[in-house]
């Protein structure tokens, strides 16, 4: 394992402190005898542990309320590398007698050389006290062991150094909540929080506690082979000098080697950057960067271009107006750009201006209208034969008195049926699963889902999938899966990741149970 195991605020918290634990007396604080307080005090500023061993430090914790307190003590974590910094946190529950306890806490073991600034703080009937950053060294070497006696005590403000992760810091770590594990990971962290679990369930909080560090360790890992890796430092850098920050990121990994990520950046005039890509076995595979600056040029060069000029033209003319913007990014052969225009009227009619940029080159443009409009020419002939029709038919007619069975009742025009149709694109989903024509299968999945839904909630268009969701009632409808199955479908789409047979049957079980209102479609 590369790096330094994320901490674990382990149950002796909760607990009498052990035998042999380091004792630290709490400083004297003779002025401030009455008054309610929480004094943390560790001995030292920095300390220094060989590569291999745990970092434990010993804490005294002085409750001078008169009595028992329940509080939470939190603990951050932060590693720089190069420019590049993650922070971890993590809270318990812990209950404080009254009087001075010592406290041991684990923050586990490095097996490289490597530094780590902690941070310390409890909070208590909405007061929070710190301790001002202890510095966690890692060496290799006795010889460059060097702890000395500097005695720190928490105060009622943070300190700088947490006061500047939390305002700016957005690491890495903090977005993994993001995965698409994000439920089942909460839900174990938060019961690992509780420290109110009866002694019946111990096996249970063991399994949880378990779950939670190799989760923990897997991301660690992950995240390490991630900023170690050059070819990700280089693009990551060359980000940062163009007067970028990380504003947050995202990890999914499969192994401590494999998984894909994106990190989101921000400059002084708000203006987005996305980097994301991929780690297989340790080697960058995927890499694609995007920015708001650089879709703005392309948007700038389309506008000016005489055939979208024309189209737009033309669509204004008819009533339309410009809505969404949609931007593609492919990095196949050539660095491929998709722009979607999106237009729609009065009379809710949609169409679409398409614009395909290979390697910053624009090298098609073309629109797409509604499949209803009938041009002039053709309303007018059919007219004027009706009309024609109309006449020969009065003036050689033979009148006589209609019979009943004479009589053709009026059929109803027949209304679109959108549950045949959204079936209908379940069905072509799987042959074209078959086919190994993967894209437009999971496209289709989406797609049924999607017209579904749009009649089903009385909008009666295409719409987008975020759209879609933004529409959704959580009480009647499953709306985690359905957004699930909507991301799947995205990523195959467009290429960032591979087709998965049972993830597909998964999502078409799904999406027929949706489609056709059987029970327990949320299950």
């Amino acid at each position: 394992m590369n790096g330094f195991t994320p901490f674990v605020l382990l149950l002796v918290l909760c607990l009498p402190v052990f035998a042999g634990v380091i004792d630290v007396h709490a400083a004297s604080h003779e002025e401030d005898e009455d008054k309610d307080d929480i004094v943390m005090t560790v001995t030292q500023s920095e300390y220094y542990f060989l590569v291999g061993q745990n970092a434990v430090i010993s804490l005294d914790i002085e409750n001078s309320y008169g009595h028992p307190v329940n509080g939470f003590i939190q603990s951050t974590v932060t590693q720089t590398v190069g420019q590049f910094s993650t922070t971890r946190t993590q809270s318990s529950s812990l209950a404080l007698d009254n009087g001075t306890q010592t406290l041991s806490l684990d923050f586990g073991t490095s097996d490289t050389p490597s530094s780590f600034v902690l941070d310390l703080s409890y909070s208590v009937d909405n007061t929070n006290v710190y301790l001002d950053s202890i510095t966690i060294n890692f060496v290799s070497d006795e010889s460059e062991q060097n702890n000395t006696q500097n005695q720190m005590q928490s105060s009622s403000s943070p300190p700088a150094s947490s006061q500047a992760s939390n305002q700016s810091q957005q690491s890495i770590q903090q977005q993994i909540d993001d995965l698409t594990n994000q439920a089942n990971s909460q839900d174990a962290q938060q019961r690992l929080q509780n420290s109110q679990l009866p002694q019946d369930n111990s096996a249970l909080k063991q399994e949880l506690q378990q779950q939670v560090r190799e989760e923990n360790s897997l991301r660690e890992r992950f995240e390490q082979e991630l900023v170690s890796n050059e070819d990700f430092q280089a693009i990551h850098n060359d980000i940062l000098r163009q007067e970028n920050s990380v504003v947050n990121a995202t990890l999914n990994p499969t192994s401590e080697s494999t998984g894909t990520f994106e990190v989101n950046y921000q400059d002084e005039q708000n203006r987005w950057t996305k980097l994301q890509g991929s780690l297989v076995n340790g080697t960058m595979t995927d890499i694609q960067q995007t920015s708001q600056l650089q879709n703005d040029r392309l948007l700038e060069e389309l506008e000016s271009d005489e055939r979208f000029e024309e189209y737009e033209d033309s669509l204004i003319q008819d009533g339309f107006t410009r809505g969404a913007v949609e931007f593609d990014h492919q990095d196949n052969n050539k660095t491929a750009t998709t722009i979607s225009l999106q237009y729609a009227s009065e009379s809710q009619d949609n169409a679409t201006i398409t614009a395909v940029f290979e390697d910053g080159n624009l090298v098609d443009v073309k629109l797409e209208r509604p499949s209803d409009y009938l041009s002039l020419f053709a309303l007018f002939a059919v007219i004027s034969c009706g009309i024609v029709g109309y006449l020969l038919y009065r003036r050689f007619r033979v009148h006589k008195i209609p019979s009943p069975s004479d009589v053709v009742p009026y059929a109803k025009p027949k209304e679109f049926d959108h549950v045949a149709a959204s079936n209908d694109l379940i069905k072509q989903a799987k042959m074209d699963f078959d086919k190994k024509q993967y894209k437009d299968a999971y496209g289709k999945i989406a797609q049924s889902i999607r017209l579904y839904l749009s009649y089903e909630l009385n909008l009666k268009k295409e719409i987008t999938n975020e759209d879609i969701l933004l529409h959704l009632d959580g009480a009647a409808y499953p709306v985690e899966q359905i957004a699930e199955c909507f991301k799947h479908s995205s990523l195959v789409e467009f290429a960032k990741s591979e087709a998965d047979k049972p993830e597909f049957d998964k999502m078409t079980a799904f999406a027929a149970q949706l489609v056709n209102q059987k029970t327990d479609v949320s299950s």
